[in-house]
């Protein structure tokens, strides 16, 4: 699952304290199978991470709104109809 991924979401963080869970361990883990993978500490309750969660979400859609217009720009130019205007 992760090796493919592109963020791991570790959610409910402010329970994290309360819980036998090791954060660390689990990032450690997911890295060593995506070494490339974000990872966001998040918690609703507690507002921690929300701000990165929403910036990472806004420059994917930059991304994948700027892809579609290549795409798009790839494909007019593609036609064999498209007269370069």
């Amino acid at each position: 699952m992760f090796r493919a991924a592109d963020v791991m979401l570790l959610n409910k963080c402010d329970l994290l304290p309360y819980l036998d869970f090791d954060a660390d361990l689990a990032e450690a883990n997911a890295r060593r199978v995506n070494h490339d993978l974000t990872i966001l500490r998040v918690s609703a309750s507690s507002g921690e991470g929300l701000s990165g969660w929403v910036s990472w979400i806004e420059s994917g859609w930059k991304r994948s709104a700027a892809n579609a217009r290549r795409l798009s720009t790839r494909s007019r130019r593609a036609s064999p109809n498209w007269n370069g205007s």
